[in-house]
């Protein structure tokens, strides 16, 4: 029988190399055990290709995203009014316990910023917390995740104007939105998908999380251009597998 694996996310260097014992990702992808690998986007086809699937890899997008055009846009806001942050984790934002302190102390350093800091630009700041559920217990935060099947992130999505993120698919759903997201990575390992944004130290989080306020011009172009490197997001993805699983 001829074989497809369809991605549906990003690729990720922790889960990819450093994941322990458990590691699923070098059995799977180095290379790829099937006929065809239906890849998320141009950048994770030049990877894969890289790790020995030439010939293997089909541009396809992301199925489930097809909808995700970017038609919300950002909430209105007037004087006064709240500016309004998600943070948000993978649904498993840690492998070993030396990545698991490193995302605990950032998500830690974010919380006890906005503590601190409750307005910007003559805005208050309000923040949203959506988390794996042990790390949220952990830094004593309430989590906003209650739901896994991708409507509760959208309509979660839809109500803020900013995203900080861990390593997630998560982002380039925020990027489709038009939302300025910042990557929250402590792990100083390389990005497959990489951010306009990044936050990888305690110090950047004055600057980064100003400019996400009122976020240059610059930055938002270099944001949709990180996007459409990602993720085919032409919202024919559906349709591209389904016509690649029958071409096979």
């Amino acid at each position: 029988c001829a074989t497809l694996y369809a991605i549906d996310g990003i690729l990720e260097w922790r889960n990819a190399w450093d994941a322990g014992s458990g590691a699923a990702c070098p059995w799977v992808m180095r290379p790829v055990l099937a006929d065809k690998v239906a890849c998320i986007g141009p950048s994770q086809v030049r990877t894969l290709e890289a790790w020995g699937n030439r010939g293997k890899c089909e541009m396809v997008g992301v199925p489930r995203l097809d909808s995700l055009v970017p038609v919300i846009g950002l909430p209105e806001r007037t004087p006064g009014s709240d500016f309004r942050f998600l943070v948000t984790t993978a649904k498993n934002a840690c492998y070993t316990p030396a990545q698991r302190e490193r995302v605990v102390r950032s998500l830690t350093d974010l919380r006890d910023w906005f503590a601190v800091t409750p307005q910007l630009k003559g805005s208050r700041l309000s923040v949203s917390w959506r988390l794996d559920p042990a790390v949220a217990d952990e830094i004593g935060v309430s989590n906003a995740l209650a739901d896994l099947t991708g409507r509760e992130l959208l309509a979660q999505l839809s109500q803020v104007h900013a995203v900080v993120t861990t390593p997630s698919t998560a982002m380039l759903e925020a990027m489709i939105l038009g939302r300025p997201t910042a990557l929250l990575d402590y792990h100083n390992c390389p990005q497959y998908v990489p951010a306009a944004w990044t936050i990888s130290a305690r110090s950047h989080l004055d600057r980064v999380l100003t400019e996400l306020v009122e976020p240059p011009g610059p930055r938002m172009l270099r944001q949709r251009e990180l996007l459409h490197d990602a993720l085919v997001c032409d919202g024919r993805a559906a349709e591209r597998l389904a016509g690649l699983a029958q071409a096979m």
